[in-house]
């Protein structure tokens, strides 16, 4: 087993119960380094990825791009921003609360 970049673990672990039985790790791994190395913060790619993966409604799950597709495209990028507003209003609101 290769080295994982670092982030990867985490990511595939959300990522990988939803994953289309043509997709892998073996394909996801380098797309994930190549994001990386290009400048990209493995948190948002992990947030992303968790944005995506809890908005994603059942009927869509048989869409689902493939990991790889999905890291290149960047589709993180945008889903990263909604993901990290919500875990401010998250913690915004548990403060109201205490």
């Amino acid at each position: 087993m290769k080295q994982e970049p670092e982030g990867f673990l985490e990511y595939w672990s959300l990522w990988s119960p939803f994953q289309r039985a043509s997709d892998g790790r073996a394909k996801a791994r380098p797309a994930y380094q190549q994001m990386i190395e290009a400048g990209a913060d493995p948190n948002d790619i992990i947030a992303g990825a968790r944005w995506y993966l809890r908005n994603l409604k059942p009927d869509e799950r048989p869409y689902i791009p493939l990991a790889a597709s999905w890291l290149r495209s960047e589709r993180w990028a945008d889903d990263c921003v909604k993901e990290q507003r919500f875990q401010s209003s998250n913690i915004i609101q548990m403060r109201r609360e205490a």
